[in-house]
């Protein structure tokens, strides 16, 4: 139970009064407080006071639970519900992750516009940027990616050593300048820092080419290829005229964030997007010269409007996508039957190298059940499968049952299966048999079941019953 600040009078007064000359009272006062005090305290306190008193709390047993739960309530509703969910740093780390995103990108919410004195510093990203794991790319916003690249760069520095997973990518167009700020900042986080997850929220096929270039697949799309090609001739040419017409050394190539836009004005600007060239370009001057750059590993991949066109990126990446161990890619619509297989059979040559890494398998949507054999056939040392199937409003004309079973395993390394199901009738018979093949499955939830007319679920139990299966199901 989430306990609210309660109209205290004076004490109330006294506790907003410790809030605003906590650096003159310093932490030793507050913790040198009766603990019941310390608690009823916490949920007056600014962030950076709850993660200054934090460790020292915990020390004593003292949790700062509630007071990280109340800034999550006064920022979002919707998560206040999930909250009992959470631990103290889990709780933490969505309160930071979401106040970070909000002052970067110059955001406003009820809880920052009242508490903007304490939160509109560069201290606070700095303590934030401690605490998070995850980074959010915005191309929408690109002043405050800029800044990174220039007086915030040890931001930047600190954000390589902390950030696990990078999200977003709204707005970030490769046809335009202004994304290459985008690419150097996720090309530093994830090559030159600890990042190996992506989430892209909204992306297209050529952007996704690019973060998967060299980061765990020898895939190469030909129109990345090409605008980097260009580049270098492009790059290499300028350098050359500058050095001759001075008769000197190349002058170095750090451009000036406020010549961009009048660069793009005059078209006389041309895209960088090869890592090594970014990282050249927005070196600091009095930096050591970069040499070539290392390349990230991404082991977590997910797309969440993944069309046909994204799709076929991804299949010509996956066969030797060997760190890839978890996939999950969602479409607004339906993927048509010669999506799945295409889909099936860029997996099956994964699978089929000893080297593949590939457990975790989340699909949404499909258009049949029997999809999940096709899947799987396709890689029998699947582990974790989560598939959502709806009807297609339009009849798909090439139906995947023409295709050949691309595996004959008859033991699947399945243990965990999600299925949630929005068709007319649900074929049980694909389920038990699946289940049949799969002896490791620990866990079942199936959600959406529309059993034919005088069908039952006994078959299905019938099933689980010589299994230790933990399942649940949900009926319609």
């Amino acid at each position: 139970m989430i306990r609210e600040p309660k109209e205290t009078g004076l004490q109330e007064r006294c506790f907003y009064a410790v809030r605003e000359h906590f650096a003159v009272l310093g932490a030793d006062a507050v913790l040198d407080l009766p603990a019941p005090l310390i608690e009823t305290l916490l949920p007056y306190l600014t962030v950076c006071q709850l993660d200054e008193l934090q460790p020292r709390l915990n020390q004593r047993g003292i949790s700062t639970y509630y007071g990280w739960v109340r800034v999550l309530q006064f920022m979002s509703r919707k998560l206040f519900h999930t909250v009992d969910l959470l631990t103290e740093d889990e709780v933490k780390h969505e309160v930071m992750r979401m106040l970070f995103t909000t002052i970067f990108y110059g955001y406003k919410n009820s809880y920052v516009v009242k508490n903007s004195t304490n939160l509109n510093t560069p201290s606070f990203l700095w303590t934030a940027a401690k605490c998070i794991r995850q980074f959010v790319v915005s191309g929408s916003r690109v002043e405050p990616l800029q800044r990174l690249t220039a007086e915030q760069r040890p931001l930047l520095g600190l954000l390589e050593k902390q950030i696990r997973s990078i999200v977003g990518f709204q707005a970030v167009d490769l046809s335009k300048k202004k994304a290459e700020t985008a690419l150097y900042v996720v090309h530093r986080l994830l090559d030159h820092g600890a990042a190996s997850e992506v989430l892209v929220q909204e992306g297209s096929p050529i952007l996704l080419a690019w973060l998967l270039h060299g980061r765990g697949s020898e895939f190469v799309s030909l129109e990345l290829k090409r605008l980097m090609d260009v580049e270098k001739e492009s790059s290499s040419a300028s350098v050359q005229a500058a050095a001759a017409e001075n008769n000197e050394v190349a002058p170095c190539k750090r451009r000036k964030i406020d010549s961009q836009s009048e660069m793009e004005q005059q078209g006389k600007a041309s895209l960088t997007v090869d890592p090594d060239v970014l990282c050249h370009t927005f070196s600091p001057c009095d930096g050591p010269s970069p040499g070539p750059c290392p390349r990230g590993q991404i082991s977590v991949l997910e797309i969440r409007h993944c069309d046909s066109d994204c799709l076929s990126v991804l299949n010509s990446a996956l066969p030797t996508f060997f760190c890839l161990r978890s996939l999950t890619i969602h479409n607004y619509f339906t993927f048509s039957d010669t999506d799945v297989w295409n889909l099936a059979c860029a997996l099956k040559r994964l699978s089929d190298n000893p080297r593949s890494s590939l457990t975790q398998l989340n699909v949404s949507y499909l258009s049949k059940a029997k999809l999940m054999d096709v899947l799987l056939d396709a890689n029998p040392r699947m582990t974790t499968l989560h598939l959502e199937v709806q009807d297609r409003l339009v009849p798909d004309q090439q139906s995947v049952q023409h295709h050949p079973r691309l595996s004959e395993a008859s033991e699947l390394s399945l243990e965990k299966l999600t299925l949630k199901v929005a068709v007319f009738q649900t074929p049980l018979r694909v389920v038990t048999s699946l289940l049949r093949r799969s002896p490791r499955l620990s866990s079942l939830h199936i959600a959406g079941l529309r059993l034919p007319f005088s069908s039952s679920l006994s078959p299905l139990l019938t099933t689980l019953s010589g299994n230790s299966v933990q399942a649940s199901f949900i009926t319609q």
